[in-house]
């Protein structure tokens, strides 16, 4: 017994004498959840199922179409009234009367407006779909300017209305969307319609845009459109917010459900992305949720929204900090930490970029540059220093002091002018980082003349370059811009 405790003894201390160091077991591998069918399980069961209404008679419909058409000041309402009685039975054949383009205009408008009239959640829903691109400009104009009328309540109109925001060429129309939206409290088209009052060729679409903007403005008591905007992206306190009906709920989360690997069609994808990004600071609970969700896809597009969403993603830091031990999400949840701040954030992807898997490092260090806090750059100065890290990580590094400290001139330019003409670096992103520099605002960092010639060597316009043309001119601007940095240090 004692000789096998004198040989364990010595093979332990054989071990400990090792030069070697034992790696530290694997990190376990994170645990999901089907967080997005729970989600919807959940809010279905609070959404109660409408029944299908029995279709109205059609001629009755008509006659009420007609009514209204021919109705005066004191008889005007009696047609909605009546129409609200029918409920959603009324809804196929005013639909049809509103797009057969054989019937006169003023009974097409007039049946919109009976849809108005029902004013339940399939009229406003209906109504949406009359704002759908293949319907002539003027209808779709008409849809959304009467969706401004319907209760606010109904807000199951908001991702439809937002997704024709996104598409919209006719101002007009895209005028009464961002009206719609705001009406329930959704100020995705502000800035749409702050563009459209100042800059539209149309002097009668710059008079409606301007006055819908003030009119909303007024309301919100905001000193101006800029300011309604900054109010609603940043939880300003005191700001009130829309809060979202169970339906919507509902909604948001089908949405979520759409960016799922088993959607193979890249378009809806994308719209859940634009929508999502847009409904307002009550979905980064969600979307903070979703990045536990089992399927890979769904974690990565709603990391992404959140990186989009800015600083109000900022209750999400949490659950994106987490995300950093999931190896398909940690880069992705490195950058969105970046774009969105916060406390903690800079300890969290210093952390992040000082070990770990490469591509995490990559994304972490320049998650450091979009944060902004220039008290990492001594820690990416030493990255992009150390010629035994790998070069994509010395380049991210680079870039980010770059951001950092734009006024400073030193070794993050030098590095980035050799990987102009590095093979092994990605040029194209060295070339776009030194062209950002180089036109940021504030006092000239170069000289005019170096300036000039690194203007000149830019790419054409038009016409494709061959590789060796493209490394020709990158070597001539490598060249005049480490030409130009020699004489700033004379």
């Amino acid at each position: 017994m004692r000789r096998r405790v004198l040989v364990a003894l010595f093979f332990g201390l054989a071990a400990c004498g090792n030069s070697e160091r034992v790696p530290p077991p694997p990190a376990p591998a994170p645990v999901h959840s089907p967080a997005v069918a729970q989600a919807i399980a959940e809010w279905t069961a609070r959404v109660p199922e409408e029944p299908a209404p029995e279709e109205a008679d059609p001629e009755l419909v008509d006659g009420l179409v007609q009514f209204l058409v021919g109705a005066d000041a004191r008889s005007h309402d009696l047609p909605l009234e009546e129409i609200r009685g029918v409920g959603d039975g009324a809804l196929p054949a005013l639909v049809h009367t509103a797009l057969d383009h054989e019937r006169p205009v003023e009974q097409r408008t007039a049946a919109i407006e009976l849809i108005a009239a029902i004013g339940t959640r399939a009229a406003g829903l209906q109504l949406v779909e009359l704002c759908a691109s293949t319907n002539p400009s003027w209808i779709r104009a008409h849809a959304a300017w009467r969706l401004s009328e319907l209760d606010p309540a109904i807000d199951v109109v908001v991702p439809g209305l937002l997704l024709r925001l996104r598409s919209e060429i006719d101002h007009e129309a895209a005028i009464y969307v961002a009206a719609a939206l705001a009406s329930r409290r959704n100020f995705a088209g502000v800035e749409m319609l702050s563009r459209l009052a100042s800059e539209d060729p149309d002097e009668g679409a710059r008079t409606r845009a301007a006055g819908q903007l003030a009119a909303i403005v007024e309301q919100e008591g905001a000193a101006d459109a800029r300011a309604l905007i900054d109010q609603w992206d940043a939880r300003a306190p005191g700001f009130r917010h829309g809060e979202p009906s169970d339906a919507l709920r509902l909604l948001a989360w089908q949405w979520i459900q759409t960016l799922s690997g088993d959607t193979f069609q890249l378009r809806p994808v994308d719209d859940a992305r634009f929508l999502l990004m847009r409904l307002g600071p009550w979905i980064v609970e969600p979307l903070a949720s979703a990045l536990d969700d089992v399927d890979p896809y769904v974690r990565l597009h709603s990391a992404q929204c959140l990186e989009r969403m800015g600083a109000v993603a900022r209750p999400a830091v949490p659950a994106l900090t987490k995300a950093l031990d999931d190896p398909r999400l940690a880069p992705q949840a490195a950058m969105s930490l970046g774009a969105i701040g916060g406390p903690g954030v800079r300890d969290s992807l210093s952390r992040a970029v000082a070990k770990g898997p490469n591509e995490l490092r990559v994304a972490a260090a320049r998650g450091l540059g979009v944060l902004g806090d220039d008290a990492v750059v001594t820690q990416l100065t030493q990255l992009y220093e150390d010629d035994a890290e790998p070069i994509d990580l010395r380049q991210a590094a680079a870039e980010s002091v770059l951001e950092l400290r734009p006024g400073d001139v030193g070794s993050a330019q030098e590095f980035l002018t050799a990987c102009l003409i590095d093979p092994a670096a990605d040029v194209g992103g060295a070339e776009r980082a030194l062209d950002a520099w180089l036109g940021a605002d504030g006092a000239p960092i170069v000289d005019a003349e170096t300036l000039d010639a690194w203007k000149a060597a830019a790419k054409s316009e038009g016409a494709i370059p061959t590789p060796a043309e493209s490394r020709a001119r990158r070597a001539t601007r490598a060249d005049v811009l480490r030409s130009g940095l020699a004489r700033r240090g004379n």
